[in-house]
């Protein structure tokens, strides 16, 4: 994800995902749930490059992209400390994430 391809559209927040095996340039639309927008909004100012720039979201200390095993990882790693998520997190792939359903607040 880069930071360019954010969008604000009134109370929603949508990003340009990458589509998979499509054009370099070719992308979609993707909701994001307010939880994961304020997580990126407090991840922004300590990542790895602190460029203010319309670079990728997650980075190397050198600016380059983190490659997507390296993020399977790291969300594997992170999963396995939660203890809903700890049983699933070896199996976790990104496509698992994108596609679950936000959870839903208690009434």
């Amino acid at each position: 994800m880069r930071l360019s391809g954010r969008h604000q559209e009134q109370h929603r927040t949508t990003w340009d995902v990458p589509q998979k095996n499509a054009a370099s340039d070719a992308s979609r639309l993707q909701p994001v749930h307010d939880d994961a927008v304020r997580a990126i909004d407090r991840y922004l100012p300590r990542r790895a490059t602190t460029r203010d720039d319309s670079g990728h979201l997650f980075t190397t200390v050198n600016g380059r992209p983190l490659e997507p095993q390296s993020l399977i990882r790291i969300l594997r790693t992170v999963a396995a400390t939660h203890p809903d998520l700890e049983e699933i997190a070896p199996k976790l792939s990104a496509d698992a994430v994108t596609h679950s359903p936000a959870a839903q607040a208690a009434a």
